[in-house]
């Protein structure tokens, strides 16, 4: 496989935000040092619970083009400890006491990635799985094994995101998030039941109850205080319906932030400011920080989806770094004096590096009738074009004949080139979304015509020099270049000559709009499709930030291989 480059070009649109459903503990104050001293005292701060080393026997990591990736999640619960280790497709059992590895669980051959994973009072265990069919629950007890498929999330018209995953003594649920609304599907257990694991796409899981807003691991309803890309703070309905409110650091406004859980009168909130993630404790009755205690970012080599959770009264935290995959115990915490102090500093150091106030590098770019002047001499088309353009090529209906699916048309020496996307999966059919296409250029009316003319559609081996005659769709590069309204074909390489680097993550705004060949959050995304990112998977998967404009900060990601 080739090294895939990744950048990230400002476009567009659906601002996603995912969110986990995390939790945590309580213990002593114990103070942080400053600089290298304070680096290295992190890992002071946390009692070892399991360490797995990074290895052929232990836990490896997995490299394509969406990133690295590996132990996506964990759970803990009574006195045994659960590591997903995807890249041996396998879950991985210790004890919580002695941190001895006790058993593995192999997981279905169908199931691709596994993202998220709980497991209820009984034993039971439920994964947040994907495959080509898209996203599935699976669940495993007493050697039974069930798939369930999962609500679609690219449904026509809407950008939904699955935000959250979980179980409690009823079965498993699953939150889901768009631009309107978060809501709580309560799935059955199924614990009684199997299926055929070889068989197509799996029955759809029952939906038993539904409800508005994000469940969280202790039966706590929470939600986000969003103003335009800010989350100001967040609120919590506890079981027995006491509201608790609280404010964000401005620092740990812009990252993914979830509600963790409460212990006694301490509730916790996971938040994130690019550099590091903060657990921090905000006292139950008045809202103000209680506690806290950062992790830096650069421990990780792999960001986890589920890193954090509350089992009894003790915080875990998953890290997978360099040498070894940990499962720590949180064992000190800073007050809220020192937590404060430190955030001040850094803020303080921040303004005087960056030669101003944050405040002077977001400032509104010009507009007319509500559209982003052009000030760049290659790209002309406004925002609301490129938006409309993006909404158009995902939304796209065509009618797939027998040629356009089996590529009886393509020459012999053509057709050995040729992959057909996974999502295209019978003919005489209509489809939604442009197929990727290696090397692909093709305008909405040029798709069309070339299906009607009998081109195969799409290919998704990128294992050849360029575009395949007889072919037809967009791939990364031409989806972005057909969106900024480029006269020609711009290969990913020369997307920084004609655009302009931003100096910060934190001057755009999430989500996207891509056309790649790649398994993302388990879903096989080989089309022109809406998709969600957290600021943390940006960050840690070593994406660079680009604007067509001088000021506009809306993107569009695109992952490419040399096109």
């Amino acid at each position: 496989m080739k090294n895939f480059k990744k950048i990230i070009t400002y476009l567009t649109v659906c601002s996603l935000v995912l969110l986990s459903i995390l939790s945590f503990s309580t213990v002593k104050s114990k103070a942080l040092g400053s600089g290298e001293e304070k680096d290295k005292l992190w890992f002071s701060n946390f009692e070892k619970v399991v360490s797995i080393p990074v290895s052929e026997k232990g836990i490896e990591y997995v490299s394509d083009m969406t990133g690295t990736g590996g132990p996506d999640a964990f759970d803990v619960k009574g006195d045994k400890v659960y590591v997903v280790d995807n890249a041996h497709h396998r879950l991985l059992i210790y004890n919580r006491i002695s941190g001895e590895y006790i058993e593995e669980v192999k997981l279905p051959e169908s199931i691709i990635w596994v993202s998220d994973i709980s497991v209820d009072e009984k034993g039971n265990l439920y994964l947040l799985g994907g495959s080509y069919n898209g996203n599935c629950l699976v669940t495993i007890t007493s050697g039974k094994i069930r798939i369930s498929s999962l609500p679609d999330t690219q449904q026509r018209g809407s950008c939904i995101t699955i935000s959250g995953f979980g179980s409690d003594e009823n079965g498993p649920y699953v939150v889901y998030a768009d631009l309107k609304e978060t809501r709580t599907l309560k799935f059955g257990n199924g614990t009684d039941k199997t299926n055929n694991l070889d068989a197509g796409k799996p029955k759809s899981a029952t939906v038993v109850e539904e409800k508005k807003g994000s469940l969280a691991r202790d039966k706590a309803i929470w939600k986000l205080n969003i103003q335009g890309m800010k989350r100001l703070g967040g609120q919590v309905i506890t079981p027995d319906g006491e509201v608790v409110t609280v404010a964000f650091p401005s620092q740990y406004q812009l990252g993914t932030n979830g509600y963790m859980g409460t212990i006694g009168n301490i509730v916790y909130w996971k938040l994130e400011d690019g550099k590091s993630y903060a657990i921090v404790g905000y006292d139950k009755k008045t809202g103000e920080i209680e506690r806290a205690i950062k992790i830096p970012l650069d421990v990780y080599s792999v960001i986890p989806e589920k890193g954090f959770l509350i089992e009894g009264n003790d915080v875990y935290v998953l890290i997978p770094s360099q040498e070894n995959v940990y499962v720590l115990k949180v064992a000190y915490w800073q007050s809220a004096d020192e937590f404060i102090k430190e955030l001040e500093g850094n803020h303080d150091n921040f303004k005087n590096s960056s030669g101003g106030n944050l405040n002077e590098h977001a400032k509104s770019p010009a507009t007319i009738d509500g559209d982003i002047k052009i000030t760049s001499s290659v790209v002309t088309v406004p925002r609301s074009q490129m938006i409309s353009t993006a909404q158009s090529y995902q939304w796209h209906q065509w009618y797939c004949s027998k040629v356009n699916y089996d590529g009886s048309n393509l020459s012999a020496s053509n057709r050995q080139y040729w992959q057909r996307p996974r999502f295209i999966t019978n003919y005489n059919t209509n489809y939604y979304q442009v197929p990727y296409c290696w090397g692909g250029f093709s305008s909405l009316s040029g798709f069309d015509n070339e299906i009607q003319q009998g081109y195969a559609a799409g290919n998704v081996n990128t294992n050849v020099p360029g575009y395949i005659g007889g072919t037809t769709g967009v791939d990364c590069s031409g989806f972005v270049s057909r969106c900024w309204g480029l006269s020609r074909h711009y290969h990913t390489s020369e997307f920084p000559n004609i655009a302009r680097k931003l100096n910060s993550y934190y001057e755009l705004q999430l989500v996207v709009y891509e056309s790649t060949i790649s398994i993302v959050n388990g879903t096989y995304t080989d089309r022109v499709i809406s998709m969600g990112y957290t600021f943390n998977e940006l960050v840690s998967n070593g994406y660079q930030p680009y604007s067509p404009y001088q000021n506009l900060k809306l993107i569009i990601v695109f992952l490419e291989e040399n096109s």
